[in-house]
């Protein structure tokens, strides 16, 4: 069941380098791939049939546009990353390729259960934040405009109440995506 969570959530879209005629976007499941090819002198999106594959299942698609083949190759992996692969093929010859890796960011749904211990006397709150952050093993961004001093003493508080209270001390406010914690006035 995490498994497929994990997936679930890998959504990912890619531009390719500029050097390269055609790129790939894609989008991936735990059970499906929809990709577009991009035709990136003119601009046109060339939507490939929906790509069905278990976990670890190379699959395979060849469409065909004004006269070029594009073949297609896609893997999902079990640790929600994925690989797509284009071939761009005119009249038989290879005119470009390209291999676009996906890789999930780390999730941070769920914050860390740990519990900490710090006396913090007129700190600067994004410094706070910052070791707060290291202790939890997250990854926090925070607002740099912030402009606020905490202080603050806990002992052997699980993290989540610690950083909640430190939130609430400095009139913060913060949300949870699976980048990090985003840390705002």
């Amino acid at each position: 069941m995490r498994l497929f969570a994990i997936l679930a959530l890998a959504v990912a879209s890619f531009s390719i380098e500029k050097d390269h005629r055609y790129g790939v976007t894609f989008r991936h499941d735990a059970n499906a791939f929809e990709i577009t090819v991009v035709d990136h002198a003119t601009g046109k999106r060339i939507d490939v049939p929906l790509l069905h594959a278990r976990v670890e299942e190379r699959v395979r698609t060849t469409v065909w546009d004004a006269g070029t083949a594009f073949n297609i190759t896609a893997v999902a992996h079990a640790d929600g990353s994925a690989v797509v692969t284009l071939a761009a093929f005119r009249d038989g010859v290879q005119v470009d390729a390209v291999v676009n890796t996906f890789r999930p960011a780390p999730d941070f749904t769920s914050l860390p259960t740990n519990t900490v211990s710090f006396d913090f006397a007129d700190v600067d709150v994004k410094d706070a934040l910052r070791q707060l952050a290291a202790a939890g093993r997250v990854t926090m961004f925070v607002d740099p405009q912030i402009r606020a001093r905490v202080t603050l003493s806990v002992h052997d508080l699980p993290w989540r109440a610690a950083f909640d209270a430190m939130i609430v001390k400095a009139g913060l406010r913060y949300r949870i995506e699976r980048e990090g914690i985003f840390v705002r006035r």
